[in-house]
C-alpha cells in the first residue's frame, strides 16, 4: 500500500532511519518485516526491512520507522539515503516474518549485532513492562561507539530492569 515519508534522520555515519505514514493500517507483531518499494528510473525496486518501531508506537501514531544501514555499493540503500525525503512516495507490504515473542514468563537473552538491533529494538520496547522483561539481558556486538544504536532507548530499558552491555568487536 501507499505510504508517504515524514523524516528521515541519521544515526550513524552510514545508518538512517525513516518515519513513515502509512496510508492503510499496517498490522504487525514486534519483530517482523516489511517489503518497502519505490521507484528508481522508471523501474520499481523492493527491498526487506525490519520494522525498527514497536506496534503500540504505531496504533499511538498511526507511524511507523524503519532504520537501514546503507551499503555503499548497494543498488537501493544509498540511493534512498539521498533520494527520499518529507513527502516522498514509497509503497509497503503487510508485516511477515517469525522473528516474534510468544508470552512467556521466562527470563530472555537477545543477542544483537549492528543493525540487527533494528529487529529487537520493537520486541524490548513493546515488551518492557512484562514480568520477565526485569530479568532479561542485551548483548549488543558493535564495531564501536558509532554503531551503538538507539542508546537513549536503551538506557531507558533500562530503568525498566534490561541489562545491556556493548562488546566492540573492532
Amino acid at each position: 500500500s501507499k505510504a508517504s515519508v515524514l523524516e528521515k534522520n541519521r544515526l550513524a555515519p552510514h545508518i538512517y532511519q525513516i518515519l513513515i505514514d502509512p496510508v492503510t493500517p499496517l498490522y504487525y507483531h514486534a519483530g517482523q518485516f516489511i517489503q518497502l518499494s519505490v521507484e528508481k528510473e522508471g523501474a520499481l525496486i523492493t527491498r526487506t526491512f525490519s520494522i525498527s518501531s514497536e506496534p503500540s508506537y504505531f496504533k499511538a501514531s498511526g507511524k511507523i520507522e524503519i532504520t537501514i544501514r546503507s551499503q555503499e555499493k548497494g543498488l537501493l540503500t544509498p540511493w534512498l539515503r539521498n533520494a527520499l525525503h518529507p513527502g516522498s512516495t514509497v509503497y509497503l507490504s503487510q508485516a511477515s516474518g517469525d522473528f516474534t515473542l510468544n508470552q512467556t514468563n521466562t527470563d530472555k537473552l537477545f543477542i544483537a549485532a549492528g543493525s540487527g538491533i533494528t529487529a529487537i529494538r520493537p520486541l524490548l520496547k513493546e515488551y518492557k513492562n512484562e514480568p520477565w522483561f526485569k530479568n532479561s539481558k542485551l548483548l549488543f556486538y558493535v564495531r564501536d561507539t558509532n554503531d551503538r544504536l538507539f542508546a537513549q532507548d536503551l538506557n531507558l530499558l533500562n530503568s525498566y530492569g534490561l541489562e545491556y552491555k556493548y562488546i566492540f568487536s573492532k
